[in-house]
């Protein structure tokens, strides 16, 4: 058995599958398909569409109570706050 997935590979395929999806639509209207290939295309991408869309909420939700579990100090520092620079000050002589 292979190592799980994470979050960011089932987002990458995910999105992978939504463009591919995509491409293959407009390569149908592009070859000038008939209506039953390019409606089953249609759907192909409406169905990656809302895939996509359940994986990122599910990804945000997994983010937020991974967030929650951890110490607020290192909860805050997850957040959009900028970092602290690299190297201290130079100290007054």
């Amino acid at each position: 058995m292979g190592r799980p997935r994470s979050v960011v590979d089932i987002l990458i395929s995910t999105i992978r599958s939504q463009a591919e999806a995509i491409l293959a639509l407009e390569s149908l209207l592009a070859d000038r398909a008939d209506e039953f290939t390019i409606a089953r295309a249609r759907r192909i991408v409406l169905d990656t569409a809302t895939t996509a869309q359940s994986t990122a909420e599910g990804a945000e939700r997994l983010q937020r109570a991974a967030l929650a579990g951890l110490p607020r100090s290192l909860s805050v520092a997850n957040t959009d706050h900028p970092s602290p620079p690299d190297e201290p000050p130079p100290q007054a002589a």
